[in-house]
Parts: structure tokens; C-alpha cells; sequence
């Protein structure tokens, strides 16, 4: 699943209240903001100019039988909508899923969106690519794997010696937003040194080759799974980050 933020503030601003989804409110009506970490309902009191911030859930890591380690999965997008005007009623909240943890291939991130018009949505990763590309593969043997990247870079990869000289070739890295993935861009200093979404490592796996499972509402890539030299069992890739909501006011 994936997470949202919002803030914002006007003349007799009342602090919305959220239903069936969890949430998170710091802050005081004068200033302050909502964190959102599962798919609910925002039921708004009094209008009022409010930010929001969206990131789409992480794709899992690459699993499989066999062969070469997985690449890391695509972190989820991330979206900021400034100056978003509340009016009263009531605002639906999806927050998107992380990619599930798989044994074939990988799975794709949910997107996180606020209310119904789809322009104010943060897409999930797919594949490698997202907000933060996901590591590729290559090292020695094949049992390394390229770093995820951060703040809505590329993923790295590593090149190995028998690709150099032309043997064989390795997945690539994914491809970033090309955008900060930090908060309201960086400017509340609660979340300066955070960065959301980011990539999963490639052949990022614990002892047992499984890929490690990304940390929820982070939009963050799952890692991939580790080299396997034979045998029928399959190494899975890790799961991706759901997203999160964040909402502001006052700032």
C-alpha cells in the first residue's frame, strides 16, 4: 500500500477527520499536517487551502528458480499537489498496495491517489522503474547486485568482467522520476532527512536468497532475490513498500 500528506490553512480551518483508514494528525489547525497510511475517507468541515503530497507503492524484487539473482523493484512515484482547495464533504483515499512477494517475475506497485480525479495520483513502480530505479544485476558469479536509487535516480549496476569483454549481458538498471522524492520537497524539517521511495537493491536477499521485503507506507522497491546455482526450489523477490497521504496546512 502506498501513503499520502496534506497541508494547508484559511480563516476558521477545522482539522479533517478520517474514517475506516489509519491516519496520524501533528500539528494544530493554525499549522499542522495529516499523515495517511491505509485507504480511507477524509470528511472536511470547513474549506480551506491545504498540500498534499502522494507516493504509489513500491514494486516487489525479481524471484525465480534458478540462475542469476533479481533486480531490485521500481520504487513507487511520488506526487505533490500545492494549493488544493478542500471544500466540505468527504474525499475517498487510496492508498496503494506494494507489489506482493513473488516467486515468477515481479510485481507492480498500486498508485496512491486523493479523491477522484486521477490527475492527483502518484502511480505505482513497474517493473524496475519508479519514483527511484531499482538495482540491476551483475558481480562476480552473478551474486551481486546494483544499489537502488535514491531521491528519483537511476538504480546502479554492477558490470562484471565476462560483460566487459562481451560474454553476456545482465538486466539493467530501472529509471528514476528525475524529481526529489522528499516530502513537500524537502521544506517541512520533520521529514528533511527522509526520502521516500526509494529503489530496491538488486540481489538485495537475506542468507536464504529471498529478497528483502521493503518497509510499508515508504513507496520503496522490494529486493531482488539472490543467485541460485540449481535445483527446483524458488527464491522469491522481496515485496515492495506500500505508499502514503500526507496533507498540510498552514506552512
Amino acid at each position: 500500500m502506498g501513503q499520502c500528506i496534506l497541508r494547508g490553512y484559511m480563516g476558521g480551518f477545522k482539522i479533517p477527520t478520517y474514517s475506516t483508514g489509519a491516519s496520524t494528525v501533528y500539528g494544530n489547525k493554525k499549522q499542522g499536517y495529516m499523515m495517511i497510511t491505509s485507504s480511507g475517507t477524509l470528511t472536511v468541515k470547513s474549506r480551506g487551502y491545504v498540500d498534499i503530497f502522494l507516493v504509489g507503492g513500491g514494486s516487489s524484487g525479481y524471484g525465480g528458480v534458478q540462475g542469476s539473482p533479481g533486480y531490485g523493484g521500481g520504487a513507487g512515484y511520488t506526487k505533490t499537489v500545492n494549493r488544493f482547495l478542500l471544500a466540505r464533504g468527504t474525499y475517498s483515499i487510496m492508498i496503494g498496495a506494494g507489489g506482493a512477494t513473488s516467486s515468477s517475475g515481479i510485481n507492480s506497485g498500486g498508485y496512491t491517489q486523493f479523491g477522484t480525479d486521477s490527475t492527483n495520483r502518484a502511480n505505482g513502480g513497474s517493473n524496475s522503474d519508479g519514483g527511484s530505479g531499482g538495482g540491476g544485476i551483475g558481480g562476480v558469479n552473478n551474486v551481486w547486485g546494483g544499489v537502488g536509487g535514491t531521491d528519483g535516480g537511476n538504480g546502479w549496476r554492477l558490470v562484471y568482467l565476462g560483460e566487459a569483454l562481451g560474454y553476456e549481458s545482465r538486466a539493467a538498471a530501472g529509471t528514476g522520476q528525475h524529481t526529489t522524492t522528499r516530502a513537500f520537497g524537502g521544506d517541512i524539517a520533520l521529514f528533511n532527512a527522509v526520502l521516500f521511495a526509494g529503489g530496491g537493491n538488486g540481489c538485495g536477499c537475506d542468507a536464504s536468497r529471498n529478497g528483502y521485503p521493503a518497509t510499508p507506507n515508504t513507496g520503496n522497491g522490494g529486493g531482488g532475490r539472490g543467485y541460485h546455482a540449481g535445483g527446483s526450489s524458488a527464491n522469491t523477490g522481496g515485496a515492495g513498500g506500500s505508499g502514503i497521504c500526507m496533507i498540510r496546512w498552514g506552512y
